[in-house]
C-alpha cells in the first residue's frame, strides 16, 4: 500500500510538471517585440522599433526585423520548453548575426501578466569562437482584429 502511494505521489509531480510546463510553452506562443538587449561590450541598451519574435503553437520560432524595405528574416529555427524557467533554441537558418547553428540552451522569465519575456544565457558565435553573454527583454505584441 505505501509503494502504491509513492508511485501515484510520483505520478502525480510529473504530471504537474508535464502540464505546467505546457502551460508555460503556450505563454511563450505569440508575437514579441524586442525592448533592451545587450550589446558586445555588455552594455544594456533600449531597442528601436521594429525587432520581433515570433513563437507558433508547433514550437517553431523566428525573429525578424522591419525596415524600409519590409521584413528581414535573421533567425528561424525550432523551441522547446525544457523545464520552469529554461527552453532550448534550434537555429537552423541565421542571416548575417554568426549565431551558431545549433541549440542554445536560455533561461526565461515571464511577468506575472506574460506580458513580458526576459531571456538570458551565454550564445555561441563565430563557430564557438566568441561567446555573447545575452539579455533580452521582450514585450507581448496586442493582436486584434479590425473591425
Amino acid at each position: 500500500m505505501k509503494r502504491i502511494k509513492i508511485i501515484l505521489t510520483i505520478g502525480l509531480f510529473l504530471t504537474c510538471f508535464a502540464v505546467e510546463a505546457q502551460e508555460k510553452e503556450k505563454a511563450l506562443d505569440g508575437v514579441w517585440e524586442l525592448k533592451k538587449s545587450t550589446r558586445g561590450d555588455g552594455e544594456i541598451i533600449n531597442i528601436p522599433m521594429g525587432f520581433f519574435k515570433i513563437f507558433d503553437s508547433n514550437g517553431n520560432f523566428s525573429n525578424m526585423r522591419l525596415n524600409q524595405k519590409g521584413a528581414f528574416l535573421s533567425h528561424k529555427g525550432t523551441y522547446e520548453v525544457t523545464g520552469t524557467d529554461k527552453y532550448v533554441e534550434t537555429v537552423e537558418i541565421q542571416a548575417g548575426s554568426g549565431i551558431d547553428k545549433k541549440q542554445t540552451s536560455l533561461h526565461y522569465t515571464l511577468s506575472e501578466d506574460n506580458c513580458t519575456l526576459t531571456l538570458t544565457g551565454d550564445v555561441l558565435l563565430n563557430e564557438g569562437n566568441h561567446r555573447h553573454k545575452l539579455y533580452e527583454v521582450w514585450e507581448k505584441v496586442s493582436i486584434y482584429e479590425e473591425r
